[in-house]
């Protein structure tokens, strides 16, 4: 009886750490409950965050922003007397379209693999949700890789929420 008892425990113990990390998260990611622009707050101010530094120049091994439900932290470089400019990447898995909610206003671009000009379908200054989402861009992407371009600017860095949607 005590090895059996002593199983059914370290099973349960087991589970319990197992469901941890699951409990530990608030955060339900369920869309229908919440608008895009209120996951976008609620990312920008309560995280969870990842920080990355961006590239000086658009070629080479650039990180990917796309990361789901998370606030990325990036790191401009300096340009020169005061001002940064800086890319990264974002990975498209899949065809669709595309929110960039940023925390500060900065310039923005979106380059596809020929380094053209993606155009943004829309932008909006500011948020009725929050006050922490400075711009939101939308742009449909195809699947690949895109250069977010990160033009001149005097902010050192750029809070970013990525988000897809359907329509």
């Amino acid at each position: 009886m005590k090895l059996t008892n002593r199983l059914t425990r370290t099973a349960l113990v087991a589970a319990a750490l197992a469901l941890a990390p699951a409990c530990d998260d608030d955060h339900d990611h369920d869309h229908s409950e919440h608008s895009l622009e209120e996951e976008a707050c609620e990312h920008l101010a309560d995280g969870p965050a990842t920080a990355v530094t961006a590239a000086a120049t658009p070629s080479g091994d650039l990180p990917d922003v796309n990361v789901p439900h998370t606030r990325v932290d990036i790191a401009i470089p300096v340009l020169g007397h005061g001002s940064h400019q800086g890319y990264v990447a974002l990975e498209s898995a899949a065809e669709g379209h595309y929110h960039l909610f940023l925390g500060q206003d900065v310039p923005l671009k979106v380059l596809d693999a020929s380094d053209a000009e993606v155009p943004f379908a829309a932008t909006e200054q500011g948020s009725e949700a929050c006050d922490d989402v400075a711009v939101h861009h939308e742009v449909h992407l195809g699947v690949g890789r895109y250069i977010l371009a990160i033009e001149q600017t005097p902010e050192a860095t750029l809070q970013l929420i990525v988000e897809t949607s359907e329509e």
